[in-house]
């Protein structure tokens, strides 16, 4: 459960929108094809926030939210830069996220037959229902292919 009873079926825990963030994949896992695009939506407007991955799953309370995505061994690794959410409350990151990984610190790179796990970060602060100021939305487990 959410930390203050701000369950959301469907996706992340409640933020000041009404309902949680959601994030979503599409394209292909193919490193070759590096075509992945991970969305979310259901952000608060013009809010920043980041999108972070890990080796590891978790389930902890982490400001009006859950923490799912942990190191597992090799680290949590963030995307930069920050994202802004649209005024539509949407954000997405990719195509070239394999490409992006090979920056992060030895450890942190996308390789194919790995499993990583991913999740959003973002700002809450208008009527944040926990009265943190920040939020996740829920996570993604991704296993990655040639």
């Amino acid at each position: 459960g959410c930390p203050c009873g701000n369950d959301d079926t469907v996706s992340g825990c409640r933020n000041s929108t009404g309902r949680g963030a959601f994030s979503w994949g599409c394209g292909t896992t193919s490193v070759t094809t590096d075509d992945l695009v991970l969305g979310v939506e259901g952000l608060p407007k013009n809010q920043p926030g980041l999108v972070y991955m890990g080796g590891g799953q978790l389930n902890a309370p982490f400001g009006d939210g859950l923490r799912c995505v942990g190191a597992g061994g090799v680290g949590v690794f963030r995307f930069a830069p920050p994202f802004f959410s649209s005024s539509a409350g949407t954000f997405s990151l990719g195509p070239g996220i394999v490409a992006r990984s090979h920056r992060f610190s030895p450890g942190g790179e996308i390789d194919a037959g790995e499993t990583w796990y991913f999740q959003a970060w973002y700002r809450d602060p208008m009527n944040s229902p926990c009265g943190n100021f920040f939020n996740l939305s829920n996570a993604l487990s991704i296993a990655f292919v040639p």
